[in-house]
């Protein structure tokens, strides 16, 4: 996933919109420390250490309307489609982004394609289920073919709402589901996470959303490079505010937030860390 989609999905799709059709734009800063994913030219390898921090700005935008989406929707990033029926919904997007060919060895980046779909389906509005599928194609072409990242994945996601806290104000908690089949054997796990989130409705047309979540990762095989079996735990934490009735306009909206998103290896080379802001302005149409 790409730093600019890692942004939209943990702010923006967090803020749980209404099925509207609406346009935002914005700017975001990430403090990035991840050895795969693309984000500036990469000076040398090191097998040994932590990444390196990388800082960058972001641009934001994301548009919705009559299903169709660019940006973010609901469980997907990238562009795509979102149909909703009385009891199901379906959700289908693509997304591209560049990743390192080979971030043990070299520098040179390559593209890669993700495809996927997800089912969805909410009870009483206090519980929802999700189901997705996604296709990862990289054109990566390494000499060890443990280390190859193309996948194929499977998603199950619940969440349930289960205290009132007040008019509009909500806490619950999620389980979280993965099961990443990677072409090259080293990249394929089992993921389980548990998430704690709250909405408040601070007072008229302020809501605030935050997310705490706890992820473990269970690999197959060891690493060729390392001669080591991966063994990773990740944390996130997301907070966003959303303020309606900007500009006396109930049309305008803004939406400001921070996250932090950090995986711990037991092999250095594959730690993970992202933090930083967004702030942004919409307008529903």
């Amino acid at each position: 996933m790409n730093t600019k989609m890692i942004l939209l999905l943990i702010i923006l799709s967090n803020a749980v919109f209404a099925r509207e059709n609406f346009i935002e734009l914005g700017t975001g800063y990430i403090s990035a420390k991840d050895n795969f994913i693309y984000i500036k030219d990469k000076k040398s390898v090191d097998l040994v250490n932590s990444p390196t921090k990388q800082d960058i700005i972001v641009p934001i935008f994301t548009l919705q309307y009559n299903g169709f989406f660019i940006g973010a929707g609901d469980n997907s990033e990238g562009i795509g489609y979102r149909h909703d029926g009385d009891d199901v919904s379906i959700e289908v997007a693509i997304n591209s982004y560049e990743v390192f060919e080979n971030p043990y060895i070299v520098s040179k980046r390559v593209d890669a394609t993700e495809i996927g779909v997800v089912i969805s389906t909410t009870m009483d509005e206090m519980m929802e289920f999700s189901l997705g599928y996604k296709n990862i194609k990289v054109d990566d072409n390494v000499s060890k073919a443990d280390t190859q990242q193309s996948a194929n994945q499977l998603n199950f996601n619940m969440e349930a709402i289960l205290l009132v806290l007040g008019q509009n104000s909500y806490a619950g908690l999620g389980y979280h589901f993965t099961y990443h089949d990677s072409k090259g054997e080293s990249n394929s796990y089992l993921k389980n996470g548990i998430s704690v989130f709250t909405i408040f409705e601070l007072a008229k047309d302020y809501e605030l959303f935050s997310q705490v979540s706890y992820v473990d990762y269970k690999f197959n095989k060891k690493n060729s490079f390392f001669l080591k079996i991966r063994d990773e735990k990740e944390l996130i934490l997301a907070t966003n505010l959303r303020v309606n009735n900007i500009f006396n306009s109930r049309d305008f909206f803004l939406q400001t937030g921070i996250f932090y998103n950090g995986i711990n290896s037991n092999i250095n080379f594959f730690d993970k860390e992202y933090a930083g802001g967004s702030f942004s302005i919409g307008y529903k149409f």
